[in-house]
Protein backbone atom coordinates (compact mmCIF):
# COMPACT_ATOMS: atom_id res chain seq x y z
CA UNK A 1 0.00 0.00 0.00
CA UNK A 2 1.27 3.44 -0.77
CA UNK A 3 1.74 6.27 1.66
CA UNK A 4 -1.39 7.74 0.06
CA UNK A 5 -3.42 4.71 1.19
CA UNK A 6 -2.10 5.01 4.76
CA UNK A 7 -3.11 8.67 4.82
CA UNK A 8 -6.55 7.83 3.38
CA UNK A 9 -7.31 5.23 6.07
CA UNK A 10 -6.00 7.42 8.88
CA UNK A 11 -8.20 10.28 7.67
CA UNK A 12 -11.25 8.03 7.51
CA UNK A 13 -10.79 6.85 11.09
CA UNK A 14 -9.94 10.37 12.30
CA UNK A 15 -13.22 11.56 10.79
CA UNK A 16 -15.10 8.90 12.78
CA UNK A 17 -15.65 6.33 10.03
CA UNK A 18 -16.98 2.98 11.17
CA UNK A 19 -17.75 4.45 14.59
CA UNK A 20 -21.12 2.74 14.69
CA UNK A 21 -19.65 -0.61 13.60
CA UNK A 22 -18.97 -1.99 17.07
CA UNK A 23 -20.71 -5.35 16.78
CA UNK A 24 -18.79 -8.43 15.64
CA UNK A 25 -19.25 -9.72 12.12
CA UNK A 26 -22.35 -11.83 11.54
CA UNK A 27 -20.19 -14.53 9.95
CA UNK A 28 -18.13 -14.77 13.14
CA UNK A 29 -21.26 -14.79 15.31
CA UNK A 30 -22.77 -17.59 13.24
CA UNK A 31 -19.70 -19.83 13.58
CA UNK A 32 -18.27 -19.00 17.03
CA UNK A 33 -19.97 -21.96 18.75
CA UNK A 34 -18.37 -24.44 16.33
CA UNK A 35 -14.83 -23.07 16.57
CA UNK A 36 -12.12 -24.27 18.93
CA UNK A 37 -9.41 -21.68 19.48
CA UNK A 38 -7.19 -20.29 22.19
CA UNK A 39 -5.64 -17.56 20.08
CA UNK A 40 -6.58 -15.56 16.99
CA UNK A 41 -5.16 -13.15 14.43
CA UNK A 42 -7.47 -10.41 13.13
CA UNK A 43 -6.02 -9.15 9.82
CA UNK A 44 -6.94 -5.59 8.79
CA UNK A 45 -8.78 -5.34 12.10
CA UNK A 46 -9.78 -1.69 11.83
CA UNK A 47 -11.02 -0.47 15.20
CA UNK A 48 -11.00 -4.04 16.49
CA UNK A 49 -14.66 -5.03 16.75
CA UNK A 50 -13.95 -8.73 16.02
CA UNK A 51 -10.75 -8.71 18.10
CA UNK A 52 -12.66 -7.43 21.12
CA UNK A 53 -15.37 -10.03 20.68
CA UNK A 54 -12.82 -12.86 20.54
CA UNK A 55 -10.92 -11.41 23.50
CA UNK A 56 -14.12 -11.31 25.53
CA UNK A 57 -14.48 -15.02 24.72
CA UNK A 58 -11.10 -15.65 26.36
CA UNK A 59 -8.82 -15.87 23.32
CA UNK A 60 -5.40 -14.26 23.09
CA UNK A 61 -5.85 -11.96 20.10
CA UNK A 62 -3.54 -9.95 17.88
CA UNK A 63 -5.17 -7.35 15.64
CA UNK A 64 -3.18 -5.84 12.77
CA UNK A 65 -4.05 -2.82 10.62
CA UNK A 66 -2.29 -0.18 8.51
CA UNK A 67 -4.11 2.73 10.16
CA UNK A 68 -2.54 4.23 13.27
CA UNK A 69 -5.86 5.96 13.98
CA UNK A 70 -7.80 2.68 13.82
CA UNK A 71 -5.29 0.93 16.09
CA UNK A 72 -5.43 3.77 18.62
CA UNK A 73 -9.23 3.43 18.70
CA UNK A 74 -8.94 -0.36 19.01
CA UNK A 75 -6.46 -0.12 21.90
CA UNK A 76 -8.77 2.29 23.73
CA UNK A 77 -11.76 -0.01 23.19
CA UNK A 78 -9.79 -3.04 24.41
CA UNK A 79 -8.05 -1.38 27.35
CA UNK A 80 -9.92 -3.72 29.75
CA UNK A 81 -8.71 -6.84 27.91
CA UNK A 82 -5.04 -7.69 28.61
CA UNK A 83 -5.32 -10.67 26.24
CA UNK A 84 -5.93 -8.43 23.19
CA UNK A 85 -2.99 -6.70 21.50
CA UNK A 86 -2.83 -4.51 18.40
CA UNK A 87 -0.06 -3.51 16.03
CA UNK A 88 0.32 -1.28 13.00
CA UNK A 89 1.68 -2.93 9.84
CA UNK A 90 1.41 -2.54 6.08
CA UNK A 91 -0.01 -5.93 5.09
CA UNK A 92 0.90 -5.44 1.44
CA UNK A 93 4.45 -6.34 2.39
CA UNK A 94 4.18 -9.04 5.03
CA UNK A 95 2.76 -9.91 8.41
CA UNK A 96 5.36 -9.21 11.10
CA UNK A 97 4.28 -12.22 13.18
CA UNK A 98 5.61 -15.76 13.47
CA UNK A 99 3.12 -17.18 15.99
CA UNK A 100 0.78 -19.99 14.90
CA UNK A 101 -2.92 -19.19 15.34
CA UNK A 102 -5.97 -21.38 15.87
CA UNK A 103 -8.17 -18.79 14.13
CA UNK A 104 -7.33 -16.17 11.51
CA UNK A 105 -9.89 -13.58 10.41
CA UNK A 106 -9.71 -11.50 7.24
CA UNK A 107 -12.76 -9.24 6.87
CA UNK A 108 -13.19 -6.96 3.88
CA UNK A 109 -9.51 -6.54 3.09
CA UNK A 110 -8.60 -7.83 -0.36
CA UNK A 111 -5.04 -9.12 -0.67
CA UNK A 112 -5.28 -12.59 -2.22
CA UNK A 113 -1.49 -13.22 -2.34
CA UNK A 114 -1.36 -12.75 1.44
CA UNK A 115 -3.35 -15.97 1.95
CA UNK A 116 -0.27 -18.12 1.32
CA UNK A 117 1.50 -16.46 4.24
CA UNK A 118 -1.62 -16.58 6.41
CA UNK A 119 -2.08 -20.32 5.82
CA UNK A 120 1.49 -20.79 7.09
CA UNK A 121 0.45 -19.07 10.33
CA UNK A 122 -2.43 -21.48 11.01
CA UNK A 123 -1.94 -24.06 13.75
CA UNK A 124 -2.35 -27.74 12.73
CA UNK A 125 -6.03 -27.53 13.71
CA UNK A 126 -6.49 -23.91 12.62
CA UNK A 127 -9.43 -22.22 10.91
CA UNK A 128 -9.44 -19.33 8.44
CA UNK A 129 -12.53 -17.11 8.26
CA UNK A 130 -12.79 -14.64 5.39
CA UNK A 131 -15.41 -12.16 4.21
CA UNK A 132 -14.82 -9.95 1.18
CA UNK A 133 -16.89 -7.60 -0.91
CA UNK A 134 -18.11 -9.55 -3.94
CA UNK A 135 -18.14 -8.20 -7.49
CA UNK A 136 -21.76 -7.37 -8.24
CA UNK A 137 -23.24 -6.68 -11.66
CA UNK A 138 -26.95 -6.11 -10.97
CA UNK A 139 -28.23 -2.60 -11.39
CA UNK A 140 -31.51 -3.55 -9.72
CA UNK A 141 -29.95 -3.82 -6.27
CA UNK A 142 -27.47 -1.25 -5.03
CA UNK A 143 -24.79 -2.62 -2.71
CA UNK A 144 -22.48 -0.89 -0.25
CA UNK A 145 -18.73 -1.03 -0.41
CA UNK A 146 -15.97 -0.12 -2.80
CA UNK A 147 -16.77 0.86 -6.37
CA UNK A 148 -13.30 -0.12 -7.59
CA UNK A 149 -13.40 -3.79 -8.68
CA UNK A 150 -9.82 -4.17 -7.39
CA UNK A 151 -11.30 -4.20 -3.89
CA UNK A 152 -13.90 -6.84 -4.68
CA UNK A 153 -13.47 -10.57 -5.34
CA UNK A 154 -15.13 -12.96 -7.77
CA UNK A 155 -17.19 -15.92 -6.59
CA UNK A 156 -14.23 -18.29 -6.97
CA UNK A 157 -11.34 -16.14 -5.70
CA UNK A 158 -11.48 -17.24 -2.06
CA UNK A 159 -11.85 -20.94 -2.80
CA UNK A 160 -8.96 -20.81 -5.27
CA UNK A 161 -6.72 -18.74 -2.97
CA UNK A 162 -7.44 -21.02 -0.01
CA UNK A 163 -7.43 -24.32 -1.90
CA UNK A 164 -5.05 -25.91 0.61
CA UNK A 165 -7.77 -25.70 3.28
CA UNK A 166 -10.89 -27.83 3.66
CA UNK A 167 -13.92 -25.57 3.21
CA UNK A 168 -16.58 -25.89 5.89
CA UNK A 169 -18.70 -22.92 4.79
CA UNK A 170 -18.84 -20.99 1.49
CA UNK A 171 -21.34 -18.26 0.57
CA UNK A 172 -21.55 -15.79 -2.32
CA UNK A 173 -24.46 -13.38 -2.40
CA UNK A 174 -26.35 -10.57 -0.72
CA UNK A 175 -26.71 -9.91 2.98
CA UNK A 176 -28.11 -7.04 5.01
CA UNK A 177 -25.26 -4.78 6.06
CA UNK A 178 -27.56 -2.53 8.08
CA UNK A 179 -31.27 -1.93 8.32
CA UNK A 180 -31.21 -0.08 5.01
CA UNK A 181 -28.13 -1.34 3.14
CA UNK A 182 -27.26 -4.52 1.26
CA UNK A 183 -23.76 -5.90 0.78
CA UNK A 184 -22.60 -8.35 -1.85
CA UNK A 185 -20.18 -10.64 -0.03
CA UNK A 186 -18.04 -13.69 -0.56
CA UNK A 187 -17.56 -15.67 2.65
CA UNK A 188 -15.29 -18.61 3.29
CA UNK A 189 -14.51 -20.66 6.40
CA UNK A 190 -11.90 -23.37 6.01
CA UNK A 191 -9.81 -25.66 8.21
CA UNK A 192 -6.31 -27.03 7.88
CA UNK A 193 -6.37 -30.50 6.27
Amino acid sequence: MSEEDKVKWNQRYQAGAYGTRIHPSRLLLNHIEHLKFSNALDVACGAGRNSLFLGEHGADVVGVDISVEAIQRAKKNASHLPNVKFLVADLDYSIPIETKFDLILVFRYVNLPLFDELCELLSPTGTMMVEQHLQWESELIEVVGPTNPRFRVTQLDLQQSLSELDPIYVFNGLQDDSATEKAAVSQYVGKVR
